[in-house]
């Protein structure tokens, strides 16, 4: 508990300063088969992997806009993809 807690300050006193940690800056590129053998360029899907942390963060600041949006009516109504409450049919 102690541990979660220390990088939690960790973390807020980095947003907080604004400061860009190196190992955020650092993005793995992972290439993935969408059919088992087939290596042509156009069938790889491409992931890209970021440190945990900083996933963690930007999930957390991309729910608070979010939530932003939708408190103060920002948003087109007929947006419906990735709106918490809503669902997009096809």
């Amino acid at each position: 508990q102690a541990i979660l807690q220390a990088h939690l300050d960790f973390i807020n006193y980095v947003v907080k300063n604004k400061y860009s940690l190196e190992r955020w800056r650092t993005i793995t590129n992972v290439m993935l088969l969408k059919e088992p053998g087939n290596f042509k360029i156009h069938r790889l899907r491409v992931i890209h992997l970021y440190e945990a942390d900083y996933t963690i963060l930007l999930a957390v600041k991309w729910r608070q806009l979010v939530h932003h949006v939708i408190d103060n009516n920002l948003m087109n109504p007929s947006q419906y993809g990735s709106m918490p409450g809503r669902e997009a049919l096809t």
